[in-house]
């Protein structure tokens, strides 16, 4: 799982030595070599995301769901604001991230800030995080291309029969929001060099219009 690639990325950090050991193995419904295929599956996962996001010029990030922890929220904002990425959240869910943080740009429910509806159409990689992108965050399903969306597209959600049901995701991850965010400590990002610097500056400007409709 998510959880696990985390934890072994954080002990290779501190230089401890990984020994992989699969728990319970001698039950009669073990399958260590599913287990097996999962984990490098996660890892797999992981490593294309850091690739995606290293090459990214206008990433986006949009949060929802649920099966967030508080460490989660906090942990993702710290993410966020490192990496220069703006994130909108969807209908009801301003407790996924706070809106004093430089990469908050609005949410995108009913009234949307025509800024954020631009901004999200130009964005060239949409992160979802626990958000389906329903009707409503995705303004009657105007903000994406189905079932193929035109930007690279990284889904992650619970459920395995949700990903793919409408949008097809470049790299579609199966994983609570949580267990991704404790995945991500493993992902070592630099501000990529291709990323211009019109696209803080954008989000910027977005932010300041989800201010003025907020007062």
């Amino acid at each position: 799982e998510a959880q696990t690639v985390a934890n072994c990325y954080t002990a290779l950090d501190l230089g401890v030595e990984v020994l992989p050991v699969l728990n319970k193995m001698d039950l009669q419904q073990a399958d260590p070599e599913n287990a097996k295929s999962e984990i490098e599956r996660a890892k797999a996962q992981m490593a294309a995301l850091q690739k995606l996001l290293s090459q990214t010029e206008r990433p986006f990030v949009v949060l929802g769901g649920s099966r967030w922890s508080a460490d989660a929220v906090r942990e993702f904002a710290v993410f966020a604001e490192q990496w220069s990425i703006p994130v909108a959240v969807s209908l009801r869910r301003q407790m996924l991230f706070p809106t004093d943080n430089p990469s908050f740009v609005g949410d995108l429910g009913f009234g949307t800030n025509p800024k954020l509806v631009e901004h999200v159409k130009s964005a060239d990689l949409l992160l979802l995080i626990g958000s389906r992108m329903s009707e409503v965050p995705s303004q009657g399903y105007t903000l994406l291309e189905i079932p193929v969306p035109r930007q690279t597209l990284v889904h992650v959600l619970p459920e395995a029969a949700e990903l793919g049901r409408v949008y097809r995701a470049t790299l579609p991850i199966c994983a609570t929001p949580t267990a991704f965010v404790e995945a991500l400590r493993g992902v070592k990002l630099a501000p990529s060099a291709a990323r211009s610097s019109s696209w803080p500056r954008r989000a910027a400007t977005t932010r300041r219009g989800a201010t003025r409709r907020r007062s």
